[in-house]
């Protein structure tokens, strides 16, 4: 069983230090625009922060390792996001916005909204395979709810799914409602028994034959 170990409130409002920090690769040039939006695009996509924080949590998590995940470089993610609590923010507010996406996408792939919302949840669990991978997100859900910047997205992000589920359910009940309710067939009439058949205008008893007595010698 893996031991969950909580991350330490005052190392919340601090991630750079939480972590050791990950030494920069030395560049010749700065990085242009656009090799730094694209690191951004790439550590804030599943393949990115999200696998990497699955991987260490948001305690020991550090640029090295999400640009081993984004395949770019942890200088190239310091020039874009400043530190590691600026790539988290960055992360939390792109899945904020983009949380009713899997949602959608299911629905258009699938006739029934039930069967949305259960391959949603399906792909949702399947991003956590293991027990650490689990614990390591919980660790992010504390961050979310610990601090102040995060809770603001993380309240975002539980608006957003909300507003897709109540929309997957209320189009499954729009559809139960439209369709015909069953015909409900006319059940046999109960055949009379010949205790209760009205015979000679009453019921109906037979009697019970007597055998005579044998005789005593």
């Amino acid at each position: 069983m893996t031991n969950f170990h909580p991350i330490p409130f005052d190392s919340l409002h601090n991630l750079d230090s939480a972590a050791p920090r990950s030494t920069p690769a030395r560049t010749t040039g700065t990085s242009s625009r656009s090799d730094q939006s694209q690191a951004a695009e790439l550590s804030t996509k599943p393949n990115g922060s999200s696998s990497a924080i699955g991987a260490h949590g948001p305690g020991r998590l550090t640029l090295a390792h999400v640009g081993a995940e984004a395949g770019v470089s942890p200088a190239t993610l310091s020039q874009s996001f400043g530190s590691k609590r600026g790539l988290l923010l960055v992360f939390a507010a792109d899945a904020a916005a983009h949380a009713a996406a899997p949602y959608r996408s299911a629905r258009a792939e699938h006739d029934s909204p039930l069967a949305a919302l259960h391959a949603v949840a399906e792909s949702l669990a399947g991003h956590m395979a293991t027990p650490e991978e689990m614990a390591n997100h919980l660790s992010m859900l504390q961050l979310d709810l610990s601090d102040p910047e995060f809770r603001v997205r993380a309240a975002t992000h539980t608006r957003a799914v909300e507003a897709a589920l109540q929309e997957l359910l209320t189009d499954a009940v729009a559809r139960a409602s439209s369709r015909p309710a069953p015909r409900c067939r006319a059940s046999p009439a109960p055949s009379r028994s010949p205790l209760t058949a009205p015979c000679c205008g009453g019921p109906h008893r037979r009697r019970r034959s007597r055998r005579p007595a044998p005789r005593r010698p």
